[in-house]
């Protein structure tokens, strides 16, 4: 239940306003992290990101010409991969079949998985991704 205050802030602010507001609190404390933000980058995040990126992409470029007609494009920087297919339905059920197997993807665009670890992705972590990954797009590919 909400107090008389809670209530009247609600009647003042609509929706849009309340995630506005929601949002420069989350902004506030992302800033009181700085620091510790700044340390766990210094930590090697960013070379690891680099690194399992690499894995990533060297897993995944072989896969247009295995699946000619179903994946068009893999393209990506770091850890912030995508894969074209030909269709928005074979994206879809691609993200599915990863969803069944147990690895979380998700459609970017009209056609497009996007495959975006967490930082701290180990070696074994990404093997295991694009294991699952290959026999979603091996399950539609036939």
């Amino acid at each position: 239940l909400r107090g008389p205050a809670e209530r009247r802030q609600a009647d003042v602010f609509d929706p849009l306003h309340q995630s506005m507001l929601a949002l420069q609190l989350v902004r506030l404390r992302c800033l009181s992290h700085r620091e510790q933000s700044i340390e766990l980058l210094e930590g090697g995040l960013v070379d690891n990101a680099r690194v399992r990126g690499e894995q990533a992409m060297a897993g995944l470029r072989g896969l247009p010409a295995r699946y000619p007609g179903l994946v068009r494009e893999v393209r990506g920087r770091g850890l912030m991969i995508g894969i074209e297919f030909d269709t928005g339905e074979r994206a879809e059920a691609v993200e599915w079949a990863c969803f069944e197997r147990g690895l979380l993807v998700l459609t970017a665009g009209k056609s497009v998985v996007r495959l975006a670890p967490p930082l701290i992705v180990s070696e074994a972590e990404m093997a295991t991704a694009l294991w699952i990954l290959g026999e979603a797009v091996a399950a539609l590919g036939g």
